[in-house]
């Protein structure tokens, strides 16, 4: 371009426009950058010192993550203690709710068992055993054997013999046997006298050897012998003495037959059959066998068919017999073989004790009583008619009235009458505490004279009971044990009469020595002593200053010193309890068994301490909360770093880490706090109580020492954080303002250049027109 010759002007003004050019681009370069030094070039001094504060503030705004790390972790140990400080608290609740419990309980007390001998309620009791007269008849009709013995037909139910008490009375020799079979079971008995030696080989191979002679074998010498011989070995029958000393055997089942055969040396020997009472030819009705030593009956309870002459004394179907009571009729029963006849005892039995207001039983010596069942009929007569006297007198055994033909009536007793040793005019009076009952004997209106007047008096309003049983015997019962019974009679036929004792000197049954239920004897002691306290010396007796009655125990208990003594008035007990809890309790007894009749053994009863079972609560309560507050310290961690397990927090502040804070961690479990768990029992104690309350008052105060501290760290470091913060602003700040451009300034210079721009552009333009007049000349 060398060989371009361009003019001055044009040169000039070609020039001009590509300055204003290369300033415009720099303009435009700062408006689109926003920056008016944009490399070391534009201005070095600024893109250098705004690079050193640029870097600076990197380095600080890369220090605050680490800051806010060292904050949060603060705030995690921070609210670690809060936490640990509730807990605390709460330990503290449980140690100060077991210091305000009860404590341990030291008892000193001796309890009476119920296996006390004595029994209170006994001396308040009179049963009368034994009474004379006989008021029982006023209930209960007269009693009828069953089947006439002058029959046999006694034999048809057991075999009953008619020997006398003593074996060695009978005519039996030490060679006799006597077998009886029942059914299919079968017992032979053998005889020995010792007078005459061993029992001869007969007898040797019997079940059973009685001793005729007595004091050999075993002591057999009664007939009672021979029955408890044949109960225990015939599992099938049972042997029984009656009341006219005979012996009967009976099966169990109606179906079993009855044999019994008697033997000397192998024969049959009727001889030992008639001792035992046995006849051989009418025992067991059956004639066969007689003369045979055997005697053998069909066994059941029949009434009548065991005989032609029995028969005819009964004929099925026509007779009967009819009860009634207090004038109206019970009911009507006919014997007989057929449907809804009588044929056996049971039956009877069965069929009058189905009446309504009466009650039938088969009594001893094949009797039928009748009773009413209701005391209300007991004035009511009881009468039986039957339409034959063979039924009611001979098979029955009732007696018919002279007047009434075929009727038997059966009257109330009267009690005075003459078999009842009472008179009109007597009297009988019970006393029961403070309350009395008088009742005099007599026909007039407020009188007595039958068993159930006497019982409606009796029932009357005591305290206590009285009553009167079906055999006439009064029984008086105290509704509490310490209340005298006291009996006053007219005459000691009275008592007599009512089964009650005679006390001639006497009326009181509440004694403790002379009543009729005493406990202990003349002169038995009992001594209570609590600690060191004089003892309590009972003697039992009627002299002076001894006791005999349940009043007198009562209140001599009352004198113990230095402690209580009760008396269980149900079970006889007694309880002794120490006022101080600390002093021993010694029972003695001697002479006599005084301490076991109250339940007591005699010994020295020292303090029993109970542990406190809401303590005990407490306690462990206060362990789990230790556990708790342990648990708790090793979770209060951030990013790995707890502050509560000695861990310790440095926080660096600036970009060479010459500035910085380093937060020292703590040991906060229970150990580290110097908070012991409670060792087994040590809160049944307050002194150990008031230890771990110490305890707990000094872990609290390091607790709020140490939240204070972290704090005070936690402050500065957020100091630190919000300076850092405000420090890179003013930093990047600071660099902007050397690097940045004035839009403004830039704006107005674009415009002021592109102006520049466009007028050079026409100087330009100008300088050119000059060079172009040249063109003209040619």
């Amino acid at each position: 371009m060398a060989d371009i010759t361009l003019s001055s002007a044009v040169r000039n003004n070609l020039l001009s426009l590509q300055n204003t050019a290369d300033l415009l681009g720099k303009t435009q370069e700062r408006l689109a950058t926003g920056l008016k030094v944009n490399s070391a070039l534009d201005d070095p001094t600024a893109f250098f010192t705004a690079a050193s504060l640029e870097s600076r503030s990197g380095d600080l705004n890369r220090l605050l993550d680490s800051v806010g790390l060292g904050v949060q972790t603060v705030r995690a140990a921070d609210t670690g203690i809060k936490a640990i400080t509730d807990l605390v608290e709460s330990a503290e609740a449980a140690a100060r709710q077991a210091l305000q419990a009860t404590g341990p309980q030291t008892t000193s007390e001796v309890v009476g068992t119920s296996s006390a001998s004595f029994n209170p309620g006994a001396l308040s009791a009179v049963a009368g055993t034994g009474a004379s007269l006989t008021p029982d008849a006023a209930a209960s009709g007269s009693s009828g054997a069953i089947a006439a013995d002058e029959t046999n037909n006694d034999a048809l139910s057991s075999a009953i013999g008619a020997a006398g008490a003593d074996l060695s009375t009978l005519s039996l020799a030490d060679d006799d046997t006597v077998t009886i079979t029942v059914g299919d079971q079968t017992l032979t008995i053998g005889f020995a006298d010792d007078a005459i030696g061993a029992p001869g080989p007969n007898a040797q191979n019997a079940d059973v050897v009685l001793d005729i002679a007595g004091g050999g074998v075993g002591g057999e010498q009664t007939i009672g012998d021979l029955r408890d011989a044949i109960s225990t070995n015939l599992a099938n029958a049972t042997a029984t003495i009656t009341g006219s000393n005979e012996l009967q055997i009976r099966a169990d089942t109606s179906t079993d037959v009855i044999t019994i055969q008697a033997n000397r040396a192998g024969a049959a020997n009727d001889a030992a059959l008639t001792a035992l009472g046995f006849t051989a030819s009418t025992t067991a009705g059956n004639g066969s066998n007689a003369g045979q030593g055997v005697a053998t009956g069909t066994v059941g309870e029949r009434v009548f068919g065991a005989n032609d002459d029995l028969e005819s004394l009964l004929p099925g179907g026509t007779s009967t017999l009819a009860v009634a009571l207090g004038g109206n009729s019970l009911g009507t029963v006919t014997f007989g073989a057929g449907a809804n006849q009588i044929s056996t005892r049971t039956e009877l039995q069965q069929a009058v004790d189905g009446f309504t207001g009466v009650s039938a039983t088969i009594g001893g010596g094949n009797t039928l009583d009748i009773s009413t069942t209701d005391a209300t009929d007991a004035n009511s007569q009881i009468a039986l008619t039957a339409n034959n006297n063979n039924t009611l007198e001979t098979v029955l055994g009732f007696t018919p009235d002279s007047a009434s033909g075929n009727v038997t009536t059966i009257n109330p007793t009267d009690l005075l009458s003459a078999s009842n040793g009472l008179n009109d005019g007597d009297t009988l009076s019970i006393t029961i505490g403070s309350t009395i009952k008088e009742i005099q004997f007599g026909r007039a209106g407020n009188q007595v004279s039958t068993q159930q007047e006497l019982a409606n008096a009796l029932s009357t309003t005591l305290n206590g009971s009285a009553s009167v049983d079906a055999n006439g015997n009064i029984s008086v019962n105290a509704a509490n044990a310490g209340d005298v019974i006291s009996i006053a009679a007219s005459s000691d036929s009275v008592r007599t009469a009512f089964g009650l004792p005679n006390e001639a000197t006497a009326t009181e049954f509440s004694t403790l020595i002379n009543g009729t239920n005493a406990a202990f004897s003349q002169g038995d002691q009992l001594s209570i002593q609590i600690g060191s306290n004089s003892a309590l010396q009972i003697t039992f007796g009627t002299g002076n200053n001894e006791v005999n009655s349940i009043a007198e125990l009562n209140a001599t208990l009352g004198d113990l010193q230095g402690g209580t003594a009760t008396l269980d008035n149900t079970t006889g007990a007694i309880t002794v309890t120490a006022d101080n809890t600390a002093e021993a309790i010694t029972i003695s007894e001697g002479p006599g068994t005084t301490a076991s009749a109250f339940g007591l053994t005699p010994n020295t009863f020292n303090p029993v301490t109970t542990d406190s079972s809401e303590r005990a609560a407490r306690e462990a309560e206060f362990n789990d909360l230790l556990s708790q507050i342990d648990q708790l310290a090793r979770d209060a961690s951030f990013n790995g770093n707890n502050l509560l397990q000695s861990d310790n927090l440095t926080v660096i502040f600036n970009e060479d880490a010459t500035s910085s804070l380093t937060i020292t961690g703590v040991d906060f479990d229970s150990g580290g706090l110097g908070i012991n768990s409670a060792a087994a029992d040590s809160f049944q104690t307050d002194a150990n109580i008031n230890a771990t309350l110490s305890e707990l008052d000094t872990a609290k105060r390091t607790l709020r020492s140490q939240a204070a501290t972290f704090g005070s760290n936690l402050s500065v470091v957020e100091v630190r954080e919000q300076f850092t913060k405000e420090l890179t602003n003013v930093l990047e700040t600071g660099a902007a303002n050397l690097k940045l451009a004035d839009s403004n300034e830039e704006g107005a210079n674009l415009l002021a250049l592109q102006t520049r721009q466009q007028l050079s552009s026409v100087a330009l333009s100008l300088a050119s027109q000059a060079d172009q007049q040249v063109l003209r000349l040619f």
